[in-house]
Order: C-alpha cells, then structure tokens, then sequence
C-alpha cells in the first residue's frame, strides 16, 4: 500500500478504514532503528512517508463521504506544521462543518424527544391516570380525581418527590408512577447536559 521512500503507491480511496491506516503506520513505527546517521536518514524519511500516508488516506476518505474514518484518523494522529498544506487545511475545514452539522443534527433530536416527553408528562400521562383510577375509586367511595390533580400526580411522580396525597391503587396506575419515575430521573439527566452544554465555553481549535 506504501513505500518507505514517501510515496504512496495505493490511491486515496484504496483504505476501507482509519484502522487500516493507523494499523499500517504501526507497522512502520516500529521499525528498529540502530541509531547510525544512514539509520537518522530512513528514520526521517520513514515518518515522512507516514505523514504523507496518513495525509493522504485523510483526503481519500472526505472525498468518498467517509468523513467519520477520516475525523478518527486525524484526531488519532498529530501532523507536523510541514505537512499542513492547502489540501489538508481544506480536509480540516470540511470535518469541522461535519461535526458542527453532527452535532446540531443530535441536539434537534435530542430537543424534539425533549419536547415530546414534558407532552407525555403534562397531557397524556394526568389523563390515563385519572381514567385507570377513577373507576377503582368509585367503586370504594373514594374522591373522584379530576384533571388537575392527575397532572400534579404525573409532575410529582416524575420529580421522584411523591407527597403521597394522591396515590395510585390499581395495578397498571403504578405501573404508570414507575415509568414516570424512571422517565422522570433520565429527563433531570438530559436537562442537566443541555444546561451545561449552553454554559461551557466554546473552542476554536
């Protein structure tokens, strides 16, 4: 796939992956060196030669699309300023703008199911628990619950505070506190991410 003069002798698009190309510097770097001037000599071309290779792969796989192979080869490798040409400033551009779009593709998801769990909490989980309970109170002479008491049930049950005034009696009305409770303690997580996300600073790399 390569010579140890610096030449690449495979095309760019000839790696299927970033751990076939770190595999093969591997291979290169750890070739003894017995420390003459002739061994200095190999030994300097030998890294330009993986400098050249890695460069080289990096460019193969952003123009083929496979941006996530070439971010994990450079972010496992460090190029020298000499290699840093117009080529590899363009590939190094082209993967900040896939990140950048990576990560604002996750945070509209992770924004969306947001969204759709507190409509879970505040709409549809106060309904069906008043509908699983109310029969069963009914039937003990107990206070019909209405809405409102159904949505406070769901936000406390959720928040894993629980005062127990209003408590579940059948068997699917705490199924459903058990899974607003554990809904409850992963949605703190994500608030708790997006909170900190928007108050760390940013890098410019």
């Amino acid at each position: 796939m390569f010579a140890l003069n610096g030449n690449i002798d495979a095309p760019t698009n000839g790696w299927r992956s970033a751990g076939e190309v770190l595999a093969a510097v591997e291979s290169m770097v750890d070739t003894p060196m017995l420390g003459t001037p002739a061994d200095a000599h190999d030994n300097t071309e030998s890294q330009h030669a993986i400098h050249e290779l890695v460069k080289h792969a990096a460019v193969g796989f952003v123009r083929n699309g496979k941006h996530e192979h070439a971010f994990e080869l450079l972010s496992s490798t460090r190029l020298p300023l000499d290699c840093a040409d117009a080529t590899l400033f363009r590939v190094h551009n082209t993967l900040r703008r896939y990140e950048r779009n990576r990560i604002a593709r996750r945070r509209r998801r992770v924004w969306c199911v947001l969204v759709a769990v507190l409509a879970y909490l505040f709409c549809v989980s106060p309904t069906v628990f008043v509908r699983l309970e109310n029969p069963y109170r009914l039937a003990h002479d107990l206070s019909e619950l209405d809405w409102s008491e159904g949505l406070y049930w769901s936000v406390l049950t959720s928040t894993t505070v629980g005062y127990g005034d209003v408590v579940p009696f059948t068997s699917y009305g705490r199924m459903l506190a058990l899974f607003n409770a554990l809904l409850g303690v992963l949605l703190m997580g994500v608030v708790a991410g997006l909170i900190l996300s928007a108050l760390s600073p940013r890098r410019l790399d």
